[in-house]
């Protein structure tokens, strides 16, 4: 799948949703990542690099290219979760377990509005499970604000952890 039919797809996929980003001009990656050159253990789907140069945030999105194609819409509707947290400027900063569960229930609430098979519905009964930040922290996002489409699970997070200034860096 070529960068440009994968992100038209996660568009339509997307709009279906009712999560709202407010994302332009980002820049998105394939990339060959590899868990050695991060010094992680487990296999990296996408990353999300963001830096504050005192004006305005800038934020690059690299999703590895191996990601297979029923997943890449929940690897990039995760990351751009990350990219919502940095914009969000929230009051109260989510821990890691929580940043990483509220990006893995857009992940969630985008696979929901892509259609299920049995692929995905393996990939998510796996994900759930995992004891990590990932798991524990989706378990944490899911039962604090609910697996819906809508708008209202980004105003119920931004509700939860209050927002400031979008300009200024914690």
């Amino acid at each position: 799948m070529s960068a440009g039919t994968a992100l038209s797809s996660f568009r339509e996929t997307l709009s279906s949703t009712g999560l709202r980003f407010g994302v332009k001009g980002l820049a998105v990656d394939l990339v060959p990542l590899s868990r050695q050159e991060h010094g992680l253990s487990d296999i990296i789907m996408g990353m999300t690099d963001s830096s504050f140069d005192g004006a305005r945030w800038d934020h690059r999105v690299k999703i590895s290219k191996y990601v297979p194609n029923f997943l890449f819409g929940a690897v990039l509707a995760h990351e751009l979760g990350h990219v919502w947290i940095a914009n969000s400027r929230f009051e109260i900063a989510p821990t890691h377990e929580q940043s990483e569960g509220i990006c893995e229930l857009f992940a969630h609430i985008w696979l929901l509005a892509s259609g299920f098979d049995a692929q995905t519905e393996r990939w998510i009964a796996r994900a759930v499970k995992r004891s990590d930040a990932y798991g524990n922290g989706y378990r944490w996002a899911a039962s604090a604000f609910g697996v819906h489409r809508g708008p209202s699970v980004q105003a119920d997070i931004t509700d939860h952890f209050g927002a400031k200034d979008r300009n200024n860096p914690r």
